[in-house]
């Protein structure tokens, strides 16, 4: 699996975060620390893609 996160600005600013593979059991974790990682600097809104 291979994510990738990028910022965009509106009315709000969001945090988009391209994942390419499957989110499964072995992958989870990875997914899950890169989110807190984003959340511990900030982020607040989320678009998965």
């Amino acid at each position: 699996m291979d994510i990738q996160i990028s910022h965009e600005t509106g009315r709000v600013a969001v945090t988009v975060v391209h994942i390419q593979g499957d989110i499964d059991s072995v992958t989870y974790r990875n997914f899950q620390d890169v989110l807190l990682d984003a959340i511990k600097g900030g982020a607040r809104h989320f678009l998965l893609t």
